[in-house]
């Protein structure tokens, strides 16, 4: 590929991140309609889906977030959780004990009593009768009777933030200090699992009873392909807060966080790329339906669907087959200063520029040869205002894109 021109590059740049009508590929912006924080997100396929948030919001689709319109859920609570069995059956939960509950798929929601005050931040169902919620102070609550009647479980004193079960008898749960919980017996009883971390943990999720993965703050990335019998720590090159963690299968699976910030891990969560969200909204909620198609739901509304799994953005175009990456800045983000690495496989001409979140060229921090082999640059942006900015590493004919938080 040669080389384009610094203006045409800029230009292209701006248009492929920039321009959401008719995009294909990457993160695009749905119009939920309302600004309100959105914690949950939750499909039951390409078409159905269901987001809670602040003050009580309800948002339903049934053309796959194309439109969005909002249901009574007859509370002004923050609403944490939802999750639907099918079209009709659904559940969320939130503040002051809250259980909400439907049979004609949001058109009409029921207060179910749980018996507690304290917040309620997940809830996860295995069939019309059978669910689990957790939330930091109330422990896990359990019914049997499709939330008719609430009972605690496991007698556990961490603060739990994530609630997963696989079948009626496999469950994890997820909380403060690297709390993870297990049960083989529907929750009869609880065991601690050694997560190797202290950092507290916010989301998790399984495919089945052996593949799991959990994510929480300081970019902190747990996976596991034994149950949680073993959990392995991922190097992430972020410390974000991540509040949300979904797989599709094994090997393909999402991240969400603080600004915007999306990872990316096509091999079962051992490594992590960052994708383009076009968003510097904090994104509490990942959820898809397959390999391809996916939303993450966030702050002020934020809405963001992809159809190709997040990929084919700047990276993907630019980078062709070279497999060569430049490692993500540290720290990130960042108040002053921040350091650059790369790793060259040959020598040649380097150039690192800064762009702002409108795609314009602020800085030239390189523009020189280098010898093969490792590179540290460090960048001082103490003269920046917060916000999102990008930075663009060209190598001969090779370009990466990735994204940088200033925090002053």
């Amino acid at each position: 590929m040669k080389k384009l021109t610094h203006s045409l590059f800029v230009f292209f740049i701006t248009f492929c991140l920039f321009t959401t009508s008719n995009a294909q590929y990457g993160w695009d912006a749905q119009n939920t309609g309302t600004t309100e924080d959105l914690y949950s997100v939750h499909f039951i396929d390409v078409y159905s889906g269901w987001a809670v948030g602040s003050n009580g919001i309800i948002l339903y689709t049934i053309n796959g977030g194309t439109d969005w319109t909002i249901q009574n859920s007859g509370t002004t609570d923050h609403l944490f959780g939802v999750h639907f069995i099918d079209i009709l059956k659904g559940w969320a939960v939130g503040d002051l004990g809250t259980i909400l509950q439907t049979d004609d798929g949001g058109n009409s929601w029921n207060i179910q009593a749980s018996g507690v005050t304290g917040t309620i931040e997940s809830v996860c169902f295995i069939d019309w009768n059978n669910g689990w919620v957790a939330g930091p102070t109330i422990g896990i609550l359990f019914t049997e009777d499709g939330g008719l009647s609430w009972e605690s479980q496991g007698g556990t004193s961490s603060q739990l933030h994530s609630i997963f079960f696989t079948d009626l008898s496999n469950g994890w749960a997820a909380g403060n200090n690297g709390a993870i919980l297990h049960t083989g017996d529907g929750g009869e009883t609880w065991d601690d699992q050694n997560s190797s971390t202290s950092e507290d943990l916010l989301g998790l999720h399984f495919i089945n009873d052996t593949y799991g993965w959990s994510v929480g703050s300081n970019g902190t990335i747990l996976w596991s392909t034994n149950g949680g019998s073993n959990w392995n720590l991922t190097t992430t090159g972020t410390n974000v807060i991540l509040f949300s963690v979904y797989f599709s299968s094994s090997t393909r699976g999402w991240a969400a966080g603080q600004y915007g910030e999306i990872l990316h891990s096509n091999d079962g969560g051992t490594s992590w790329s960052i994708q383009n969200s076009n968003s510097g909204d904090d994104l509490r909620s990942v959820c898809f339906v397959n390999d391809n198609q996916g939303w993450v739901a966030g702050g002020e509304g934020t809405m963001l669907y992809t159809e190709s799994g997040g990929t084919l953005g700047i990276n993907e175009i630019f980078n062709g087959d070279n497999k060569k990456s430049i490692s993500n800045n540290y720290p990130n983000p960042f108040n002053q200063y921040t350091t650059i690495e790369f790793d060259l496989p040959t020598t040649g001409d380097v150039s690192i520029r800064i762009l702002n979140a409108a795609g314009n060229d602020i800085d030239q921090l390189v523009s020189e040869k280098y010898a093969q082999g490792k590179h540290t640059i460090s960048w001082n942006a103490e003269n920046l205002e917060s916000g999102i900015y990008y930075y663009l590493f060209e190598w001969n004919d090779y370009v990466e894109m990735k994204k940088v938080v200033v925090i002053q």
